[in-house]
């Protein structure tokens, strides 16, 4: 399902973004720092400066990457709203040196290119656990 909306900040095609706490029904790039900003909506389709329409996949395949490994798990980076395979984001969340974050699946690589876009709940994670 492509979806519209207004970016309430810059957001980069390929990002996962997640609906503003502040502003109602503007997007924002998820993080997951907190469960709020953590719970994503999709991932955009295109590059916006904030105040644009933004579209974004919230069901479906979305094809705006390179360098997938078709059938495997991609979720929300430590580090901001860019996605990672399991292992480069337990590595990024050992590098932060932080003592949580939040585990958001996005989808499952389908080629190269293309994300089935799929996302869950974020789930709680603690240093050391993963």
């Amino acid at each position: 399902m492509l979806l519209s909306f207004i970016a309430k900040d810059s957001i980069s095609i390929g990002n996962a973004v997640t609906i503003s706490t502040v502003t109602s029904g503007q997007i924002v790039n998820a993080h997951p720092s907190g469960f709020n900003s953590a719970s994503v909506i999709g991932i955009s389709v295109d590059t916006v400066l904030s105040g644009a329409l933004c579209r974004v996949v919230s069901d479906g395949s979305a094809v705006v990457y390179s360098g997938l490994t078709p059938g495997t798990q991609y979720f929300l980076n430590p580090s901001g709203s860019v996605i990672a395979d399991y292992s480069t984001y337990v590595a990024a969340f050992d590098k932060l040196g932080v003592a949580s974050c939040y585990l958001t699946g996005l989808g499952i690589a389908i080629s190269s290119t293309a994300l089935r876009v799929n996302t869950t709940e974020p789930k709680f994670v603690v240093s050391g656990a993963l």
